[in-house]
């Protein structure tokens, strides 16, 4: 073994022949990202939590609106049943009855679909 130099000899090399060579099969994938317009993939990733946290402050947001929604509308509904109430022609109150009925089973549906959100 031949201990002259720093470093290790490369088996079929002698100390005197070396020359640098480039790797031939070297893929730089940053390139490649980057000619086709991407941005890193740390930069991706951290977007990737920024829309995910908006998405999700977005939909507690809809959630806080839908409740808000049905409450208004439970509350136009107990007055359009007082309403009912006070009409005295009874083919008109048995219509608008029937039309309340039908906005109240809406808003049980509402409220049931809601609570699963």
């Amino acid at each position: 073994m031949n201990y002259s130099g720093s470093r290790p000899l490369i088996a079929g090399r002698s100390p005197q022949d070396r020359r640098v060579e480039p790797m031939s099969n070297v893929v730089s994938l940053r390139a490649e990202r980057s000619e086709a317009g991407l941005p890193p993939p740390y930069i991706e990733e951290a977007d990737l939590v920024q829309l995910h946290s908006r998405i999700m402050g977005m939909q507690a947001k809809a959630k806080v609106e839908i409740f808000r929604s049905i409450l208004l509308l439970d509350t136009a509904a107990q007055h359009a049943r007082q309403i009912v109430r006070r009409t005295d022609d009874p083919a008109s109150k048995n219509s608008l009855c029937v039309q309340v009925s039908m906005i109240e089973q809406l808003l049980r549906t509402a409220r049931e679909m809601a609570l699963k959100l």
